[in-house]
């Protein structure tokens, strides 16, 4: 049976991604950490997979521990990453460094000891997808006044990199997925001035659809994708 792990699932991006894979004989972990209309998204809908609600503040260390002794009996076989704060404009000399921390602590420290529970399973299996929802500022030049998102997203880069090197040949694949501006939540801290400024979220001044995020993500979780490694797909609207 697929088990299937998805942080941040209450995001945007979650909501689509687990109504595309939604399919029997397979079960979806689906990580949140306090939004309501997601449970009401998950409770008004039948899916045929089975669908596993696990609660989680990934920045709080306890939390996190407790997340990881939850999900460790299920011996996941695949991981799509999406967790991450939202976006919020700032000039770097008045960031405090605990910004830089609370961006690792959330969407980096997490999906480093999920990967840790995760992989002697699928070594075992000699399968396995891991997929990280990264930022279209991994190509080119970056977007400016986010210091503590860009370098978050360079980090994740690095490790599935990394990752992709060390276990190539297992039958575990790392991609990532990085998505020019996306019309969603995410980005409603951000006015329309620095959407324009900031060329390297699209060349194009439409925002990316949602629906060819998931649907990148799905290819790269089917086995039409098993000779795919150490990619980072450029998404742009």
């Amino acid at each position: 049976m697929n088990k299937i792990l998805i942080t941040g699932a209450s995001s945007s991006i979650g909501n689509k991604l687990i109504c595309k894979i939604d399919k029997k004989n397979q079960i979806i972990i689906a990580h949140y950490n306090k939004s309501k209309k997601f449970l009401k998204f998950i409770k008004s809908r039948k899916f045929k997979s089975k669908i596993i609600l696990v609660k989680s503040d990934f920045s709080k260390k306890n939390d996190l521990n407790i997340f990881l002794k939850k999900i460790k009996k299920f011996d996941i076989n695949s991981i799509v990453h999406i967790s991450s704060k939202r976006i919020s404009i700032k000039r770097f000399e008045k960031i405090k460094l605990n910004e830089f921390h609370n961006e690792i602590k959330l969407s980096f420290n997490s999906i480093v000891e999920i990967i840790k529970l995760a992989v002697p399973n699928m070594l075992r299996k000699k399968r396995g997808r891991v997929i990280f929802v990264l930022s279209s500022v991994t190509f080119n030049k970056p977007a400016s006044y986010l210091a503590p998102y860009v370098c978050l997203k360079y980090l994740l880069l690095g490790l599935i990199k990394s990752l992709a090197s060390e276990f190539k040949n297992t039958g575990i694949n790392f991609n990532s997925v990085s998505p020019t501006m996306m019309d969603t939540p995410f980005i409603k801290n951000l006015d329309k001035k620095f959407i324009e400024i900031n060329e390297s979220f699209g060349s194009s001044k439409k925002l990316l659809k949602l629906d060819k995020v998931v649907k990148k993500i799905h290819y790269l979780l089917s086995p039409k994708s098993k000779n795919i490694n150490s990619k980072n797909f450029l998404l742009k609207g």
